[in-house]
């Protein structure tokens, strides 16, 4: 779903498609870490979205 995305909230490992698959992660639980500032700037821009539709 990475392509839907204006920009990666993945901090590690690169989870760029190679071949149009994935590969296979090492990592403890899922095998990747989230970049929380990225995620919060989508939550950010998200909420200025709802809350500019809503007053239209």
């Amino acid at each position: 779903m990475n392509h839907f995305l204006e920009w990666d909230i993945i901090k590690s490992p690169d989870l760029s498609l190679r071949k149009g698959m994935l590969p296979v992660l090492k990592g403890p639980g899922l095998g990747f870490e989230l970049d929380w500032e990225a995620v919060s700037r989508a939550a950010e821009l998200y909420q200025a979205k709802v809350e500019s539709a809503g007053s239209a």
